[in-house]
């Protein structure tokens, strides 16, 4: 779908009939390049559509505008348990990210939250595992990052009956890593992995592992919400080529994909580029995970 106004944007919301007391949104927020992150102007687009009350979650990077010194800070870069020691330094880098992006005045404008997974993980505030395991074994087979289970906030177990989960991913192509092709709805969700870097353990060798680690942390939160809805957006601009030698940035694309099943909607990205969703490992994983 094509969408250039925030009109026909809003009345696509609309038709997704989504009637919960609260919404849960986990935007794209990997830092503050253009294309890398959701903007200011979608998310007040979709806050202005939606009257319940608001959620943002995201967890942190070393990336997101700051700079740091490589090497003598690594642990920032690497290491969950270490990287707490940074704390501050991941805050001073989110506040700077929200004022910089302008997302900090869309916030305040619709009263909306702001939940760093991360920040709850680090604040031991999160549920009993046991409990987030028997919720997810309900529906899905297995897991191999059982630390996984650990990483629930309480604020979103508890709301979980109550919300509504929106990914709001943006598009980005990644022709270089083939056990991705492309960032959707569900590979967004791998930012929700509280570790300030993924790299290690989560993409592994070669990104061996990355397949399952979106695997995991997908199935974690869906496992854990009733109620989801699944948006993939390049309207103002899409990274082409991520994080390869040949990158590039589309401009007023326009494109939309939304819809409740997260794997027709990541499908129906992959056909726009003609790539062959079955071709995606970690596409095939949370089909053969269903139980």
């Amino acid at each position: 779908m094509k969408i250039h106004k925030k009109t026909d944007f809003q009345h696509t919301i609309r038709q997704l009939n989504i009637d919960t007391e609260y919404v849960i949104i986990k935007p794209n927020w990997v830092c503050n390049q253009i294309g890398r992150y959701t903007d200011a102007t979608l998310l007040e687009w979709l806050f202005e559509v939606l009257p319940q009350k608001k959620i943002l979650i995201e967890s942190y990077t070393p990336w997101r505008g700051l700079e740091y010194t490589s090497g003598e800070n690594d642990c920032l870069e690497t290491d969950l348990e270490k990287g707490k020691n940074y704390w501050d330094f991941y805050k001073q880098q989110d506040q700077n990210f929200l004022k910089e992006t302008q997302i900090d005045q869309v916030m305040k404008k619709n009263e909306v939250e702001y939940l760093n997974i991360t920040n709850e993980v680090w604040d031991n505030k999160c549920v009993n595992p046991d409990l987030i395991e028997r919720e997810f074994i309900k529906k899905y087979k297995s897991i191999f990052w059982k630390e996984l289970f650990s990483y629930i906030p309480r604020e979103l177990y508890d709301k979980k009956n109550k919300a509504t989960f929106i990914s709001f991913s943006k598009i980005k192509t990644e022709n270089s890593l083939k056990k991705i092709f492309v960032s959707g709805v569900i590979k967004n969700l791998f930012g929700l992995i509280p570790h300030p870097s993924r790299y290690q353990p989560f993409h592994g060798m070669n990104h061996e592992m990355v397949h399952q680690s979106i695997v995991d942390i997908f199935c974690l939160y869906d496992s854990l919400f009733a109620k989801k809805v699944w948006i993939s957006e390049g309207i103002h601009s899409i990274v082409r080529n991520n994080v390869c030698d040949n990158e590039y940035i589309e401009k007023d694309k326009a494109l939309f994909f939304s819809g409740t099943d997260p794997i027709e909607v990541d499908s129906a990205i992959c056909g726009y580029y003609n790539i062959n969703a079955n071709d995606i490992e970690y596409l095939n994983l949370i089909k053969r995970n269903i139980k």
